[in-house]
């Protein structure tokens, strides 16, 4: 009985070792401020290079010019029709938020070429912050090659003490 518990175990934990060993994840510690309330200044987070990405996904993104990888949300994803309709945004005909059409010239510049839908290949990303982000609003549409993969929170700091490691702009990592 002890032997087949055992055996039960390790076929459950399997599928999630193999998954983990093809998954290059990094450790980054958040300073910034675009991501709060999800993310603070200093919350660690780990950074997979798992490129699947849905509406909702945290996403870092690593523009060449920048010094650290940002942290912001995807909002939407290519084929999703967005539009600004009295002063809210909208995607796939849903509010996503209420917003200043004004700061939106260059994304709806860009949307109007392809019919208001997004175009293979992009993203719509955006600070759960947005009075202290700069996301798509500001640099338009992220190419999905300019994300270097999904962000998950570390919950729990104290369990891992103080800890070292490069940046995510959040915000952005450190």
């Amino acid at each position: 009985m002890k032997t087949c518990k055992i055996f039960i175990i390790l076929l459950l934990l399997l599928p999630v070792s193999f998954s983990n060993a093809r998954a290059e994840e990094r450790i980054y510690l958040v300073a910034g401020s675009s991501m709060t309330p999800t993310l603070l200044p200093g919350d660690p987070v780990v950074v997979t290079d798992i490129k699947n990405l849905e509406r909702g996904d945290l996403v870092a993104i690593g523009f060449q010019q920048a010094a650290h990888p940002m942290v912001k949300r995807v909002i939407a994803v290519a084929g999703d029709r967005v539009e600004i309709v009295e002063g809210k945004l909208r995607v796939n005909d849903e509010r996503v938020r209420k917003i200043d059409p004004g700061k939106w010239v260059i994304t709806m510049k860009q949307l109007s070429r392809y019919g208001g839908r997004l175009p293979a290949g992009t993203l719509l990303v955006l600070g759960d912050n947005p009075e202290n982000s700069r996301d798509s609003r500001r640099f338009g549409l992220v190419a999905v090659h300019q994300v270097a993969g999904k962000v998950f929170p570390l919950k729990g700091r104290s369990r891992y003490g103080e800890m070292e490691g490069s940046s995510i702009e959040g915000s952005s990592m450190r």
